[in-house]
């Protein structure tokens, strides 16, 4: 009765006091502090690379450097001594859509370089469309100043300025003057964000926008008064192909991301495959299309074997597509896009091959996307020998190639592949680094201090513990500086191949230590009942604090290879991982687990095996594991979630 009269309230004070809420930060100044507007819709990935460095408090202290009246003034890179700050996050893809009119803000670039974006930012104090839309792809807004704050820009334009020699500058140049620097120091005391925001998958959430669209309102009120009110109870929805065939094995593969899931499903006509795009609608997920390959598809090609989406785009696998005559099984991969048309709301954007391509080189066997990039694994490329695999790299917008790694003969490296925040790891199952086939989980990333930022690899990591046919790499995931990785080789407490996960922390150089490095958390994760053969890891999927990892050969209830699926929750102060079991398959060879993902609150999981109409038609279940209002991540919704949601609705 008491929630009953508080929603009442809450209505009734809603429905006189709302009002759509920007994501505003301040930017305090020697100055005065000048109010910010940002576009995250408009500018996503440019929005929330400003915020993270806001948020690491990166921009305190430093100065604006160049101040150009009538064309611009320009800060976030130089400490009052004209000493360049070094970025700690990777550089960021043009997003231009906006002209750069006066009082916008927008990032800076380097050189020709349109996608070199990282913490230098601008605000136009002028309209200079003309000469700076048209530039190397444009520049990035990605925001707008108040327009009460106009004056303190005004103020600082018109400074005096002078040409000054940094202390640290490239020989090289001919002229290593900085032009246009305030002779009096403008200082940025501070930025801060006024919302509670979140960074996951490259992008910026605020907590309390319940349907994403960047604002805080009555919508979102009502869908935590809803779960409050019945409890936020936690549902499960099953899903099978729209015309289930025999060994379709739908849910073959899954990814999830916001409201969009897709299904791989490459036993279809008779391997040639398909993969299904299923959306939420608000109450339920629909199936929204169909995705099929090529005509000239041959039988076995294996479309859909690995899937991947983000955004607006879907990436799907066929690592046993021929590409000619004489390359059986080269692979390649299949590229989906978005439309405003609702009857074909997905369509083919592309399809690829590797350049360097060879029979069984099994090209698209992984994939991954996100942050506007995607990673693909070939693990039986041999450009560095018999089976020794590869990882290529490619930028999402365009395809263009980034960078390929190749492993070591017979490591079979790509075997899986994982992408999140710029950041690429995969794995290489059969590697001897430590223990015969123990395998190896690699990490390449940017190098930011060279012109052009290629590619390196970062870390090579094994597990401490690591013995012969391990198969760590079997799978891989990455999310905000953590790496989980199966390796359902391991004969661990529950006996042999039951199966054990590692986790790997990136710890950032700081402190005593002037270097970076990735440290393997202890211990292990395996499932509390687990058995013999259940090769636990054999799929795994991490998304801020919470895993689900499948073991897809689980004799669960005694049916043979029935399979199960886990979830654990990570304690943010102590670290320390729970689990609870999440699901099982019902009769033997439903192969529950084989592959799962996770995203938010919602889980993705497929049991191939599992016979619908058809045998081995397959089938995948999307459940959402804790309510949407549950913003504290207790698992309930109460007043604890209210209190938190209004701060954001009412502007702190």
């Amino acid at each position: 009765m008491k929630k009953n009269i508080f929603l009442i309230l809450l209505i009734a004070i809603s429905a006189t006091t709302l009002y759509a809420i920007t994501i505003d930060v301040v930017i305090e100044t020697t100055m005065g502090d000048i109010a910010v507007e940002l576009y995250p819709d408009i500018a996503p990935l440019t929005v929330t690379n400003f915020v993270a460095y806001a948020n690491d408090d990166f921009y305190d202290g430093l100065i604006f450097h160049r101040v150009w009246e009538d064309f611009m003034i320009q800060g976030g890179g130089y400490d009052p001594n004209l000493i360049k700050m070094d970025p700690t996050r990777p550089p960021v893809l043009n997003e231009y859509n906006l002209s750069n009119i006066r009082g916008t803000i927008a990032m800076a670039k380097v050189g020709d370089n349109p996608d070199s974006a990282t913490t230098q930012f601008f605000i136009n104090h002028a309209d200079n469309s003309a000469n700076l839309d048209n530039q190397n792809g444009g520049f990035t807004v990605f925001g707008k100043i108040d327009p009460n704050s106009m004056d303190v820009i005004d103020a600082i334009a018109a400074v005096d300025t002078h040409s000054e020699i940094p202390p640290v500058y490239n020989p090289l140049v001919s002229d290593p003057n900085m032009y246009d620097v305030p002779v009096n120091d403008i200082i940025i005391n501070d930025i801060k964000i006024l919302k509670n925001i979140t960074v996951a998958d490259g992008r910026m959430f605020l907590e309390g926008d319940f349907n994403y669209d960047f604002e805080v309102d009555l919508q979102d009120v009502l869908v935590m008064a809803d779960e409050w009110l019945f409890e936020g109870i936690v549902d499960t929805q099953e899903l099978t192909a729209d015309i289930e065939t025999f060994s379709g094995e739908y849910g073959g593969a899954v990814d999830i991301y916001n409201d969009l899931a897709i299904v791989g499903a490459p036993g279809e006509d008779d391997g040639k495959g398909a993969a299904y795009i299923l959306k939420h609608n608000g109450t339920e997920w629909v199936q929204q299309a169909r995705l099929t390959p090529d005509e000239t598809a041959a039988t076995g090609s294996s479309f859909g074997f690995s899937v991947s989406i983000w955004d607006d785009k879907a990436l799907i696998g066929v690592p046993n597509a021929d590409t000619s005559e004489t390359q059986i099984d080269a692979g390649g991969i299949y590229v989906f896009t978005t439309t405003d048309d609702p009857n074909e709301p997905w369509v083919k954007l592309g399809k690829m091959a590797a350049n360097d391509g060879h029979t069984e080189a099994y090209f698209g066997h992984s994939v991954s996307i996100a942050s506007g990039m995607f990673a693909i694994g070939a693990p039986g490329d041999n450009e560095a020998g018999d089976d020794s695999g590869a990882v290529y790299i490619f930028k999402s917008s365009n395809g263009q190639k980034l960078a390929k790694f190749s492993g070591e003969t017979g490591d079979w490296l790509g075997y899986s592949v994982a992408v999140k925040n710029r950041v690429v790891t995969a794995g290489a199952v059969y590697a001897d680094n430590a223990n015969a086939d123990s395998g190896t989980i690699y990490v390449f990333k940017e190098n930011l201090s060279v012109q052009g930022y290629p590619w390196y690899t970062e870390a090579v990591l094994t597990a401490s513990d690591a013995i012969d046919d391990d198969w760590l790499g079997y799978s891989v995931d990455i999310d905000n500086g953590t790496i989980i990785a199966g390796a359902c080789g391991v004969d661990g407490d529950n006996g042999s191949k039951s199966g054990a996960v590692y986790v790997f922390d990136y710890l950032p150089a700081g402190g005593d230590d002037p270097n970076s490095y990735w440290e393997q958390q202890v211990p292990r994760l395996t499932a509390d009942d687990g058995e013999a053969f259940d090769r636990f890891g054999w799929s795994v999927s991490i998304d801020q604090e919470h895993a689900i990892v499948g073991a897809k050969y689980n004799d669960i209830g005694g049916d043979s290879n029935a399979g199960a699926a886990y979830l654990f929750q990570r304690d943010g102060d102590t670290g320390v991982w729970t689990q609870e079991p999440f699901g099982t398959g019902s009769d033997a060879d439903d192969y529950f687990g084989h592959a799962v993902a996770i995203n938010k609150n919602n889980v993705i999981i497929g049991a191939y095996g599992i016979d619908g109409s058809e045998t081995d038609s397959g089938y995948a279940e999307i459940t959402r594991f804790k309510p949407d209002a549950d913003l504290n991540d207790d698992r309930i919704v109460n007043l604890l979630d209210f209190a938190i949601m209004a701060m954001n609705w009412l502007g702190d």
